[in-house]
């Protein structure tokens, strides 16, 4: 499994995991307040953003941009 980068200062967490040619992100906001956060994955073949668990919104723009309502998460493929 390939981990993006972590932010220490804040409360947002994020992974990617890869099976059968296939991407999926999951990010998970443990913090009270609402969270957005620009990563940069240049190790990503693909760029998942249909969110198929929770509530986040991601944008593919120089990076991934992930908007996550407080103590909330979010899987993307």
């Amino acid at each position: 499994m390939a981990t993006l980068p972590q932010l220490s200062r804040t409360a947002v967490l994020a992974a990617v995991t890869r099976c059968d040619g296939e991407e999926l992100i999951v990010a998970v906001n443990v913090g009270t307040e609402p969270a957005k956060f620009l990563f940069e994955v240049n190790s990503l073949k693909t760029q998942p953003q249909q969110s198929i668990y929770g509530s986040g919104e991601a944008t593919w723009t120089d990076g991934l941009t992930l908007s996550l309502p407080a103590r909330s998460g979010s899987i993307l493929a």
